[in-house]
């Protein structure tokens, strides 16, 4: 059986391959809002040595929609939707949900993104831009001129994402602990289509 960290560990993963991996910068979309994109990430869950999940989860931009006077894109899904938009002063994220029935908007990235720079998130999530221009290797390919990002979230976990300019998202690591167990979570970019 899941613990409740593995199962939080998850449902993050889900959350930031959606969210707060759509930073953009400058004139170069990180992560490209266009109806019918898609990105399919292998995700490897450990506890301690022991590998307890191994899946694939899809991630599509599926929708577009008004709100607020604005266009955003993203997906839905059973309690609601997650969608983003871009705009001269950040990329911003809305989530429309049991929470927030109505819908909520909040600037998740300030622009231009340099070193350093830092945005906290409404849940206490912190996401700081630690280099711009990192090589990840993943099952997609070799991607040079990446963002690294630093997280830490609530209840001590944290991670780090790499986003590479007009793809998005390639690679997530998350960690947390279960008592003196390590958990970790690995998210590599497995096959993606732009549209």
């Amino acid at each position: 059986m899941l613990s409740n960290s593995i199962k939080s560990m998850l449902v993050l993963t889900i959350i930031f391959t959606v969210s707060a991996c759509s930073i953009a910068g400058g004139n170069d979309e990180l992560w490209p809002l266009t109806i019918g994109s898609y990105w399919i990430y292998e995700i490897e869950t450990h506890m301690g040595d022991a590998p307890v999940l191994n899946s694939l989860d899809t991630t599509t931009i599926e929708k577009k929609i008004t709100w607020g006077g604005h266009t955003w894109y993203g997906e839905e899904y059973d309690e609601g939707g997650d969608y983003h938009r871009d705009a001269k002063e950040g990329l911003y994220n809305l989530s429309i949900n049991a929470e927030y029935p109505d819908g909520k908007a909040e600037l998740i990235i300030e622009y231009p993104i340099k070193i350093g720079n830092s945005q906290t998130e409404a849940d206490s999530t912190t996401i700081i831009i630690e280099a711009i221009d990192e090589t990840v290797t993943v099952p997609a390919g070799k991607f040079d001129g990446c963002y690294l990002c630093k997280m830490t979230m609530p209840g001590g976990m944290t991670g780090s994402m790499w986003m590479k300019p007009g793809i998005g998202m390639v690679k997530m690591q998350l960690k947390a602990k279960q008592g003196d167990m390590d958990i970790r979570s690995v998210q590599n970019l497995k096959e993606y289509h732009l549209k």
